[in-house]
């Protein structure tokens, strides 16, 4: 691969010691919550332990784990859930492998259906989130995400924040809860949740309030300004860069980072003096790395060794749905 990165860019910064609430985080980095879709009837598959070791042995500051369901996960679908007892012990296998490297890792919970497709039964939803936290608890997890984005919750801040504040009940004030959002549904990328920064700050404030200790907007390019028609400086900021804003709270910066353009020859590394600059000019945390980290386990001690032209081109035929 050819060393795009200059050679004056000193990463540094990047792996410095961060926090989640409570959580200390060793350096910058996490794993994007990445579906492997390799559960049986449910329960998660046991190479999955030596999957997600993998990537905090590898230099990850934390875990994301893929999305699981609230429900049971439904046979067939290879998606885990976390009430049956025995997806709970699985799970703990898995989080104990994460813990052997001394890296925190999170529970990303999800409701399956996405909020267009049926009416969303409150009661029921709210219920079954507080049910999967318990249970992530108890299989160990450092903390959970609920993950509202892509249309798998309604987009309304008080659905979002009466449902914080249950889960938020249920793990005490100790535990950190980050929350996944996004403008757009999938299949629908024009969608915007919020038209306007003020927009943005109504509805992600009573979350904030209701226990959210970290946003994680997700962004298909981390370097696209969330509000470009702002004008100015402040129209440069990313979505991570104005939910700090408005929320006062942490943010985890998603999407694309370490992979190639698209539709030119620019190399994974050129995401990185980008992506440092947000850093320097507060707009992030934490930043979470997907695709990049399924082609290269060790995404991240390849970058704080220099070892950039050691990274292997994300290639969705090899890495895709690898286990590896």
């Amino acid at each position: 691969m050819r060393n795009a990165l200059d050679a004056d860019l000193d990463l540094s910064a990047l792996f410095t010691p961060s926090a989640i609430g409570t959580v200390a985080v060793r350096n910058r980095f996490a794993m994007a919550p990445l579906s492997r879709y390799a559960a049986r009837r449910g329960i998660p598959a046991p190479e999955l332990g030596a999957f997600y070791r993998r990537r905090a042995a590898g230099g990850a500051g934390l875990i994301i784990s893929e999305g699981i369901s609230i429900g049971d996960g439904p046979a067939g679908s290879g998606v885990a859930g976390i009430r049956d007892p025995g997806a709970v012990a699985a799970w703990k296998r898995i989080v104990d492998a994460v813990h052997a490297e001394r890296v925190p890792i999170f529970a990303q919970l999800m409701r399956e259906e996405t909020g267009g497709s049926r009416p969303v039964e409150s009661e029921r939803t709210v219920a079954g989130y507080v049910e999967a936290a318990r249970q992530a608890r108890v299989a160990g997890f450092d903390g959970v995400e609920i993950h509202a984005a892509h249309g798998l919750l309604p987009a309304t801040s008080g659905f979002g924040a009466e449902l914080v504040a249950a889960v938020r009940a249920e793990l005490g004030p100790t535990v950190p809860i980050t929350y996944r959002f996004s403008q757009w549904r999938l299949d629908r990328y024009d969608d915007r949740l919020a038209e306007t920064p003020a927009e943005l700050e109504a509805l992600l404030r009573p979350l904030a309030e209701a226990g959210v200790a970290a946003f994680h907007p997700s962004t298909r390019r981390f370097d696209e300004p969330g509000f470009p028609e702002t004008g100015g400086p402040r129209g440069q900021l990313s979505l991570a860069g104005w939910t700090k804003t408005v929320t006062g709270r942490p943010a985890i910066i998603v999407g694309s980072i370490g992979l190639a353009k698209r539709g030119d020859e620019a190399e994974a590394a050129d995401t990185l003096g980008p992506l440092l600059r947000r850093f320097e000019r507060g707009e992030f945390d934490i930043a979470a790395v997907g695709r990049a980290v399924l082609a290269n386990p060790d995404f991240v001690d390849l970058l704080r060794n220099g070892r950039v032209d050691d990274l292997v081109p994300y290639d969705e035929h090899r890495h895709k749905a690898t286990l590896r």
